[in-house]
């Protein structure tokens, strides 16, 4: 399964102040299934989504630099994204079973 950093655009909603909100996805999480996620927040929030997942192997091996890394990048532009939107904005960081709470984790 792929890996990377989806990131879209919010599209106004009633969330104020404006939020960043970080997805970290399940084990072997398909991204059109978390674009469906993604999609729901685009609409609450002027803010920035961003949806990610670590490879199946790195999760099940816990491969904590590897998770590190990849759930790093995710962190770093979401700071880049609140930055942007400004002092008043927040964050929200959404894991979906072990696979979002590995992620997590190793990024604490």
């Amino acid at each position: 399964m792929p890996t990377g950093l989806y990131i879209l655009e919010g599209k106004g909603g009633k969330w104020s102040p404006p939020a960043v909100i970080v997805l970290f996805g399940w084990l072997g999480a398909p991204q059109k299934h978390l674009l469906k996620y993604a999609e729901m927040y685009q609409q609450k929030t002027s803010g920035v989504i961003i949806r990610t997942t670590a490879s199946s192997s790195d999760i099940m091996m816990r491969k904590k630099g590897n998770l590190a890394k990849h759930g790093m990048e995710a962190i770093r532009r979401a700071a880049a994204g609140l930055e942007s939107l400004g002092e008043d904005s927040k964050l929200y960081v959404h894991c979906f079973s072990n696979g979002g709470a590995f992620l997590w984790d190793a990024v604490k």
